[in-house]
């Protein structure tokens, strides 16, 4: 009857050393500050959804050719330029899935 406690006690150590390993390892995100319109910013204020709202940028930046993405409402626009991409999506888009072959 020890032997199983000891065993079960090991067990449980050793599950909890990976778990709080996994979880402390991550490093937590946090919006500082407030967004504002700087008028040297990329983003095309002309470009709007089909809602009228004005999109929001995001820019990918990779040294693979052809990446296509999907997200979950819609991607309004994309411009292609080498090694560069910029998406114009929907403002309240939260999610941008980025496809390659191979990888």
């Amino acid at each position: 009857m020890e032997n199983k406690s000891v065993f079960w006690l090991t067990g449980m150590l050793i599950i909890f050393l990976c778990l709080n390993v996994t979880v402390f390892s991550q490093n937590e995100m946090r919006i500082v500050g407030k967004g504002e319109y700087l008028p040297s910013e990329l983003i095309d204020k002309t470009i709007r959804d089909a809602n009228g709202e004005v999109c929001a940028g995001l820019v990918i930046v990779s040294d693979l050719d052809g990446l296509p993405y999907t997200a979950y409402n819609e991607i309004v626009k994309t411009n292609r330029n080498p090694g560069r991409d910029l998406l114009f999506i929907q403002r309240e888009e939260r999610v941008v899935t980025v496809y390659k072959t191979g990888f």
